[in-house]
Parts: structure tokens; sequence; C-alpha cells
């Protein structure tokens, strides 16, 4: 499961501590009526089918008891029509006052990098979400298929992670995160800025840009497991050749969705050429068939209103 193994990783500490929100969702089926059912209070799945969601919820309960400290986990199921499960999700985000929705990407992958299956169902759901959360949200593209609570609680060996720079308010929640993730000794982090070649335009984004830039440069400091990286490049084909560049020896990538005026790094990656523009231009580049390998993606969209962490299945 890449959320838990992502939350694993996002470093909860005494001064950083995590509030976790697990949302399982289940369709509504037969008569039964729409119902948001909280689990710390005891409350069950009452229809006798049963629940998909209960191995979920046993893994969201194993992770609070690795982290029982810095870790406040709160798990729900919410049981409706397909249609307004974005309902859901954005509902509790804004009621438990959220600052992160992590959604899965509607495709799935075995473990040799064949992708397996795809739910249009859930691809809806996602870009509902994307377009009605009251915070930031991240999509988790997961081709790095855990087999069983061990593989996916393995922490011994040092977990990779690019996060990629190309300008704009997503790219800097995105390296936000990141940053959070990378003062955990068990995380490197390569922070890659794409720099796009005689890029000489001063406007008040590229200001923003600069000082967020500078910050990040200034929290590196002392820190011997973060690398900053400046790559040239033309246009997006170069960008393209970038990021299959880096996919062989990470085990996340981290993007932003969004990129305000079209930045020249991603020139010629226009929407006609995209085929998940949920992801955009590089999440799409990333969620690719031509890439096989086993690492997984995290696609971030930075929402104007700063309001935990939620995650779903």
């Amino acid at each position: 499961m890449a959320a838990i193994t992502l939350l694993e990783y996002s470093n909860p500490t005494k001064q950083n501590p995590l509030s976790i929100y697990g949302l399982c969702l289940e369709e509504l089926v037969s008569s039964f009526i729409p119902v948001l059912i909280n689990h710390q209070l005891g409350q069950k799945i009452s229809y006798s089918e049963g629940s998909r969601s209960q191995p979920i919820i046993d893994i969201f309960k194993y992770f609070k008891t690795q982290h029982n400290k810095f870790v406040q986990m709160h798990v729900f199921t919410a049981i409706s029509p397909f249609k307004q499960m974005h309902e859901d999700i954005c509902w509790l985000s804004f009621d438990k006052d959220c600052s992160l929705v992590i959604i899965p990407f509607h495709k799935k992958w075995n473990s040799k990098g064949k992708m397996v299956s795809s739910n249009t169902d859930l691809r809806n759901l996602n870009i509902n979400v994307l377009k009605n959360a009251p915070c930031s949200v991240g999509t988790l593209i997961d081709r790095k298929r855990a087999q069983g609570l061990s593989s996916i609680f393995s922490t011994s060996a040092t977990y990779r992670v690019a996060a990629l720079f190309v300008g704009g308010s997503d790219d800097r929640e995105a390296i936000s995160y990141a940053l959070r993730m990378a003062r955990s000794p068990r995380v490197h982090l390569t922070i890659m800025h794409l720099v796009a070649h005689n890029d000489d335009v001063h406007n008040w984004e590229n200001m923003v840009n600069d000082d967020f830039l500078r910050k990040v440069k200034a929290e590196m400091s002392g820190h011997k497991n973060i690398d900053y990286m400046e790559e040239t490049v033309r246009d997006g084909s170069d960008t393209s050749e970038v990021l299959q560049s880096i996919v062989e020896d990470r085990d996340l990538i981290m993007v932003g969705r969004q990129h305000e005026n079209e930045p020249q790094a991603l020139a010629g990656l226009s929407a006609e050429w995209i085929d998940f523009p949920e992801l955009g231009p590089m999440g799409d580049l990333l969620a690719s068939e031509y890439i096989s390998n086993p690492v997984s993606v995290l696609v971030v969209q930075q929402q104007k209103k700063k309001v935990n962490v939620t995650a779903s299945n």
C-alpha cells in the first residue's frame, strides 16, 4: 500500500507529528443508505457480505502502533454511490481541517511493471476531488507493488526521493513535503531544478520561485542526505529525457501538477498531447507506459486554503 509507505517516510516526530484520517470507500449496494462509519467509536459495517475495507483498516491500525507517540490515527469507512464518493473525501477533509489529501491513481501495475487494471470510475472520482478539495491534493501513482505488511513497513534501507522543480505553487508544495521527509536520516532527497535555456524572464512568479529556492538551500545546510542539482533544458523534450533518466534509482518522484504560463522547460507538452490532464505534464510523463521501473510518483496540487493528512484507498 503505497500511501502507508509514503506516510511511513513522512517523518512523524515530537516536533512534527502527523494527524492521519484514513478513509476507506465502499460503493453503496442494495437499499442501504449512505453512511460514514467511525471505527474509533467501535462502529462496524452491518451488511452481511462483510467489508473489503477491513485489511486496509488493519494496516492503518498497525501503522499507528509503530508510531504511537507521534501519530494520531482515525479511520473511517464511507459507504455511498460512486458518483458521490468525492463529496465524502472533501467533506471529511474540510471537517478535519486537513492540509493534504492523498488519492490513488486509477491505474495499477504488477511487480513487473505491466499495467493490470484501469478504473474509469476511480479516475472520475479523482478529477472531482482535484476540483473540489478544500486543501492540497496528492495523486499517488503506485508502481512499487508491496507484498504483505513486512514489505510495507520495511524501513532498513534508504528511501530515495527525487523532487522536480520547474516553478509555481504546486512545485513549491511538492518540494516542501519532500523536505519534511528528508528531515529523517532514512530518506535521501535529490532536489532537481530544471532551468530553461536562455530563460531570463523577470516577473513576480519567478521572484517568488527564486526566494523559495533560497530558503530551500538554507534549510539544506547541514543535511548530508539532501542534494540540490540544476539541469538546463531547452523544452519539454529535454525534460522528458531527464525524468526518464532518474526513474531507475528512485523509490519516489515528487512533482507539481500545474505550472503557470507554460514554462519553457515544458514547452511542447501541450494539453492535446497529454493522456491524463489531471496529472499535469510531468505527472503524465511519469505515468507513461514506457516507464516500467517500480517507482512511485506523487503529483501535488496546492490549494489556496491551507487547512492533517488524509489518505483514501
